[in-house]
């Protein structure tokens, strides 16, 4: 008797053993099973993201070297306009349906009260008056948007006058800079006035930004040449003369 209520005893101990430990195995399975869908969802979560980021990227690329490409180059068809006026030396009206330009390549000083000083100002209405001769003279004026506006809702364009670069004509004449995207002083030691009277070899002297310069300094790296060797070349020839 005493041997057969051992034997029970046993079994029964080995039944809690057993059930307890299929339970524990039945919680470590549903745990691991929570675990991997858990991952799972992660990881699908991450691939996710990293695929939206990685098209972010590419088309805000893509947009940058079209931008730049057309901010260098201009290389996009164009679309003849019948007439423009100077606003000043890189802002030009288009009578006819109102729309504002900005010159993409190019700054010219300023004639308003963002002048920094009289010679800024100056120099703002010699480029004004300058772009109204060149475009009073203009036979063919074609516009090239950049598809972009700037804060003042004008419209950012290369602008082309008998089939040479409008904003280039302007720097050639010593009346503006290259546009670097980033706006910078025309005042002081360092400013744009100073290189564009190295650019054309003349003397600058600035009583209100304590400014003088002596003659004979090279040429600024924002400037092409000095402008009295693009006066010559951007003449008409006898061909064209009519």
């Amino acid at each position: 008797m005493r041997a057969r209520e051992t034997r029970r005893m046993a079994g029964e101990d080995t039944r809690a053993i057993v059930l307890v430990a299929l339970t524990v195995c039945v919680i470590l399975a549903m745990h691991v099973a929570k675990s991997r869908r858990r991952r799972s969802r992660r990881q699908f979560s991450i691939g996710a993201k990293l695929k939206r980021t990685g098209l972010r990227w590419y088309w805000a690329l893509k947009a940058f070297v079209r931008l730049q490409r057309e901010r260098l180059t201009g290389a996009i068809p164009g679309i003849t306009i019948a007439a423009l006026r100077a606003v000043d030396g890189d802002t030009l009206d288009d009578p006819a349906t109102g729309t504002r330009y900005r010159l993409t390549n190019i700054d010219c000083p300023e004639t308003d009260e963002r002048a920094g000083c009289p010679h800024e100002r100056s120099k703002g209405e010699q480029a004004k008056t300058e772009a109204r001769k060149i475009l009073a003279s203009a036979k063919h004026l074609e516009f090239r948007s950049t598809g972009r506006k700037d804060v003042y809702g004008r419209t950012v364009a290369h602008i082309r006058v008998d089939g040479r670069d409008f904003g280039k004509l302007m720097i050639k004449r010593g009346l503006a800079r290259r546009w670097t995207g980033k706006r910078a002083p025309w005042c002081g030691a360092r400013g744009g006035l100073v290189d564009l009277a190295r650019a054309s070899g003349t003397l600058h002297v600035c009583m209100t930004c304590h400014v003088g310069m002596a003659l004979g300094k090279a040429a600024a790296s924002t400037v092409v040449a000095y402008p009295a060797v693009f006066r010559k070349i951007d003449s008409p020839t006898d061909e064209q003369k009519p």
